[in-house]
């Protein structure tokens, strides 16, 4: 069975909402982020006053003082180092699907094997059993082959028996 698709901005926005709402992802890790972010302000600012307090000539310098500059400029580049991972990890779940997946016009082919998807530039094969899964929104179908990744097949331009056909194949596996 073989049959056209377009896939539109519209399409990567319902998914990646649909994904974003099914592990929860954005408002925890929005809010980690946040945290993190004045954290890494607060360490920052602690770890340049006690290095100012060490160096400071009005004050006695010992190895305590050092101990605590040398502590908060870790705790400064730790928190960083966590902030700057999930601050990459929103950045990528938000604005890497539009440069991962091609917009236009893709040619899915369905047969026994497996589904074939391919466009002007690159062609796509996928087994039956690769797939984890199937889900539905109010628009789209989603065949799951990793836990956030997906073929996105919108509703409106499937063929009329295309749906019990995937799920015979994914029954079959």
């Amino acid at each position: 069975m073989k049959f056209k698709i377009e896939i539109s901005k519209d399409n990567i926005d319902s998914y990646s909402n649909y994904v974003t709402n099914k592990f929860k992802v954005k408002t925890e890790t929005n809010t980690k982020v946040a945290w993190l972010g004045n954290m890494v302000w607060v360490f920052g600012i602690l770890s340049l006053y006690s290095i100012y307090s060490f160096y400071d000539e009005n004050c006695c310098s010992t190895f305590k003082e050092l101990n605590i500059a040398i502590l908060f400029m870790a705790l400064t580049a730790l928190t960083y180092w966590i902030w700057y991972k999930l601050y990459m990890k929103i950045y990528y779940n938000n604005q890497s699907l539009y440069d991962q997946i091609s917009l236009g016009f893709w040619e899915i082919e369905l047969d026994e094997e497996g589904l074939c998807e391919k466009n002007d530039s690159c062609e796509f094969h996928y087994k039956w059993k690769c797939f984890i899964g199937i889900e539905y929104d109010e628009k789209h179908c989603y065949l799951f082959i990793g836990s956030l990744r997906a073929v996105i097949l919108p509703k409106n331009q499937l063929p009329d028996n295309c749906e019990s056909f995937i799920k015979e194949r994914l029954l079959k596996k």
